[in-house]
């Protein structure tokens, strides 16, 4: 969908074609609305989408759509800054993580992480040291 306006944190996308000012959904930007660049997956600043660009938005279960024209919502994440032919990044919520399990390589783990599409993936973690684990030495103070 192509951002068509935007004024005062909501956008209005509209697909190619649309052009009444009923067609497409407005998508009010909140401060903890993710923003991402599609590519590098940063954040990026609302300030940054301009009218014009592609955006794909994911939008809650629990978040209410408003049965006006058009529709009002408030997505939960927005993909920007989408090349032309570019495969948009999947998003998913995570609805159950099985704790640690050897994975069977020394000095790591991983964790079962089950999708709310049922799928299910086993993810390999790296202990990565702290100065907690008394690895690292410490910097002499200076006097």
């Amino acid at each position: 969908m192509t951002v068509t306006q935007q004024e005062n944190g909501k956008l209005l996308v509209q697909k190619p074609g649309e052009a009444a000012p009923t067609d497409g959904i407005v998508f009010w930007l909140r401060e903890d609305t993710m923003i991402l660049d599609a590519v590098t997956g940063e954040p990026v600043s609302a300030a940054s989408v301009r009218d014009g660009s592609t955006v794909y938005a994911w939008t809650s279960g629990y978040t209410a759509t408003t049965l006006s024209l058009p529709p009002q919502t408030i997505p939960e994440v927005l993909l920007v800054n989408i090349p032309a032919d570019y495969r948009v990044p999947q998003y998913d919520v995570i609805v159950r993580a099985d704790g640690l399990t050897s994975v069977g390589i020394p000095d790591r783990s991983g964790i079962s992480v089950t999708l709310s599409d049922g799928s299910v993936y086993q993810l390999s973690l790296i202990h990565i040291p702290s100065p907690r684990d008394g690895l690292l030495s410490r910097m002499p103070s200076s006097a």
